[in-house]
């Protein structure tokens, strides 16, 4: 999805997010489909949409920082200055966040793999 929305299908993205949300039986990756649809909303200026993403991804994963910071960030945003300070200084606070990071970078060690994957085999192709 993340991939999609970088080249500027936007659409095709926000269907294989919601995908994920819809299908996948692990948190850390619907953890991060909440992230990347609330910066998403963020982009599209669809503020309160970006908090309840982000809100949402704190459901999953209390402990996601990044869920938190974003959140006060789109708080501000949307003109809920007393609730995104809030936000904000809870993040100072929060413990943290490991099992987020085991998410984050088998996230995008499986990239890395399948970029590999598909360089190989493009390497082979062109030298067999």
């Amino acid at each position: 999805g993340r991939f999609l929305q970088r080249r500027g299908e936007a659409k095709r993205a926000e269907q294989e997010l919601t995908w994920v949300l819809e299908h996948s039986t692990t948190a850390h990756y619907r953890v991060l489909a909440h992230l990347f649809l609330g910066r998403m909303a963020e982009n599209r200026e669809r503020f309160r949409d970006a908090a309840a993403h982000y809100r949402a991804a704190l459901q999953e994963q209390p402990t996601c920082q990044a869920a938190r910071l974003a959140l006060s960030h789109a708080l501000l945003r949307a003109g809920q200055h007393r609730e995104a300070m809030e936000t904000a200084r809870s993040t100072l606070h929060a413990p943290d966040e490991p099992e987020a990071l085991e998410s984050w970078l088998a996230y995008r060690l499986d990239a890395v793999n399948e970029f590999k994957r598909r360089m190989r085999s493009l390497t082979e192709q062109v030298h067999p």
